[in-house]
């Protein structure tokens, strides 16, 4: 099968039941065909489409836009399962259980040598293009220090390389400088702090964003203002995690710098809530994380919804709170346990998780997007967050 933008310059899709969202985020669904050229949907129609192109049919599937996972933390070794069964009241007695927290990964992390965290890092990237995913967002973050989150930089952009040509995935990279901090006196912290921002002018070009943890896991917002503001001066794009585990007013920092999305919101409050639908801030929610971070928060959904907040949802794939990336699952617990509408969670994958990127060409089947598209063979777009049941996704593309 060719890929995206091989093959003909023009060609159709027919016979397809069209399943994606608007722009503000309602379902639609509709028998119809596209009309692809070369990487882009150039019209989409209903009845008789445009004749003497080549065309490849759907056979009556369902298909919607390449699903878009707007948050992992793929790039890292080791494990921390050790951790996770501790929050479960057992106590590991086995050291292949891995335990320590952010700083035993970014040491796992370190002692994995270029070539083999390359191909770790692929290894897991290669299911999620077989599940529907088109687009992938890696952070580094297992580094700790700037040297080190460089290195990870440099390895996250020679990942997307790979993943781009070897398995057909789009892999957006994201420096997030400011995990974790030691538990040290102010101005050491500040130290740190200060190294990241010279970092940021060290970064290869590729990486587009910038990140931070906002939270009493990570940082401060005042200790991650200054390197924020940084980059945002710099021309980078900004996405924050928030707000996970205490409100420490994340939420209202990711909107003051008008940050793309602000990240978790298990204990956002009211006021982050107002400033995230004042700055147009999609909210990103994690909701595998949050079920097994084993606190009894949950983000306020209703509250968010009712701002007009638009909301995206992520597996979060990580060695410590969220050690999965199927992103079906994360929409089925979005639904089940953090009360989205099965349609909001079908958004939240696809248009709502590329606008937590800066995406606005992906995550959608309008005229002008990427043809990334996946044929389903379900009757339904509500199977796909809904269900948990095997598929196997194909791409409509042309020999």
């Amino acid at each position: 099968m060719a890929r995206l933008g091989e093959g003909p310059v023009d060609w159709l899709l027919t016979n397809a039941v069209l399943a994606d969202v608007d722009g503000h985020g309602s379902l639609r669904i509709e028998e119809g065909w596209l009309h692809v050229r070369g990487e882009r949907i150039c019209a989409r129609g209903t009845g008789r489409p445009p004749a003497d192109l080549p065309h490849v049919d759907a056979g009556g599937a369902v298909v919607t836009p390449a699903f878009v996972e707007c948050h992992s933390h793929l790039l890292f070794a080791g494990n921390r399962l050790g951790d996770w069964m501790r929050r479960q009241g057992l106590e590991p007695d086995d050291p292949r259980l891995g335990t320590g927290g952010i700083a035993a990964t970014a040491k796992a992390t370190s002692a994995l040598d270029d070539a083999q965290l390359v191909a770790t890092t692929l290894a897991r990237l290669a299911p999620l293009a077989r599940s529907g995913v088109g687009t992938v967002e890696i952070k580094t973050g297992y580094g700790l220090s700037a040297p080190a989150e460089l290195r990870l930089a440099r390895l996250a952009l020679e990942v997307a390389e790979r993943a781009r040509h070897d398995i057909g995935l789009d892999v957006v990279v994201t420096f997030l400088g400011l995990h974790a901090l030691p538990t040290a006196p102010a101005h050491e912290r500040r130290h740190i702090v200060d190294d990241m921002i010279g970092a940021l002018d060290e970064l290869p070009a590729g990486v587009r964003t910038v990140d931070a943890f906002v939270d009493p896991a990570g940082v401060s917002a005042e200790e991650a203002r200054p390197f924020l503001e940084a980059a945002r001066a710099r021309g980078f794009d900004l996405r924050l995690h928030v707000d996970q585990f205490a409100d420490a007013n994340g939420a209202a920092l990711a909107a003051s710098l008008g940050a793309l999305s602000a990240d978790h919101l298990d204990a956002t409050g009211p006021e982050g809530i107002a400033a995230l639908a004042a700055a147009g801030t999609v909210g990103v929610l994690t909701p595998i994380a949050t079920v097994l971070s084993g606190t009894r928060l949950r983000p306020p959904v209703m509250a968010l919804r009712d701002a007009g907040v638009g909301l995206a949802v992520s597996a979060d794939a990580n060695p410590g709170t969220s050690p999965s990336a199927d992103l079906r699952l994360a929409a089925l617990l979005a639904v089940t346990e953090l009360g989205l509408r099965p349609d909001e969670a079908f958004a939240g994958i696809t248009l709502h998780a590329a606008r937590a990127l800066g995406l606005a060409d992906r995550g959608t089947l309008e005229a002008g997007a990427r043809a990334d598209l996946v044929a389903w063979p379900v009757s339904h777009p509500f199977e796909l967050v809904l269900s948990h049941l095997p598929l196997e996704p194909w791409r409509p593309l042309p020999d």
